[in-house]
């Protein structure tokens, strides 16, 4: 392991703002592999918390495959309290990651993500007719804002079943909160950081993950949708409607209560937050 030093342990570099965490784990990645040699994994500190640091493809696959079991934690921080949407399959652990693991896992099954494919495919035809008075012209673009529209539209779909047109509206709400979820400042990300090294203490204070008006916006957005759906009878081919699928009671109604295998309303507008979040 690498030596930590008080009171950031091996991660000091990451208080400097022109520095991405990623560069960070690299450094430390590089130094370890010239520590152990071959070792398939080394120590390093996260602040205060000593965290195991894989260091080969080929233990990699030992830690996320054949004994994932051991190490389905991911140690990130969550307080479903105070932010509902924190409460997700990717943040949970233990027996609530696996009792939600059980129930979401049919909804990702290759039949059924293949059925979203023409919702992504008429997102795609929007993105080219926008493209298309450009490509005539010949102008030169900036792609990254374009592609992140396209992705906020195809994931709103998919995940929410809604239409926001981000690709020709920059100034979408979607797209707003979009970005405010993800790209938060350096005062907030080491808050996280702490919380995520000192979680009990976090949770006493009552830190959320996500800002009170972006998570008021997406629990809203689901209910929202799960509402017209039920009022109208619409039915999708989207994320959205397997998660709505599995909120149904035998009399087809829709139910805030968890039942065998069913999902509560605040675990629905978990997983598709952290959709969005992912996508």
């Amino acid at each position: 392991y690498i030596p930590p030093t008080f009171p950031c342990g091996n991660v000091a570099d990451f208080l400097r703002t022109s520095i991405h965490f990623s560069y960070v784990m690299q450094k430390l990645y590089v130094k370890l592999k010239k520590l152990g040699g071959n070792e398939p994994y080394g120590g390093i500190y996260l602040f205060g918390n000593p965290v195991f640091l894989v260091l080969t493809p080929e233990f990699a696959k030992t830690v996320l495959v054949r004994d994932f079991h051991y190490f389905m934690d991911r140690g990130i921080y969550f307080n479903e309290k105070v932010d509902v949407l924190s409460a997700n399959i990717f943040f949970l652990r233990g027996s609530k990651w696996k009792s939600l693991r059980e129930k979401i896992s049919p909804t990702f099954s290759s039949g059924k993500l293949k059925q979203m494919f023409f919702t992504m495919f008429e997102v795609g035809q929007r993105l080219e007719e926008y493209l298309k008075p450009f490509a005539d012209m010949k102008a030169d673009l900036e792609l990254r804002d374009i592609l992140g529209r396209f992705m906020t539209d195809v994931i709103a779909s998919c995940a929410f079943g809604l239409q926001t047109d981000c690709i020709n509206n920059p100034q979408s709400r979607f797209r707003e909160m979009g970005r405010k979820m993800i790209n938060f400042p350096k005062s907030k990300a080491l808050k996280l950081i702490f919380a995520s090294t000192f979680q009990k203490q976090a949770r006493m204070l009552g830190i959320r993950w996500n800002d009170e008006d972006v998570s008021d916006f997406f629990i809203n957005v689901v209910r929202d949708t799960i509402q017209y759906r039920k009022e109208s009878g619409l039915r999708r081919n989207d994320f959205m409607q397997l998660l709505i699928d599995m909120m149904e009671d035998e009399n087809g109604d829709f139910t805030d209560e968890a039942k065998s295998g069913k999902l509560k309303f605040e675990e629905v507008a978990a997983q598709a937050f952290v959709m969005f979040f992912a996508g």
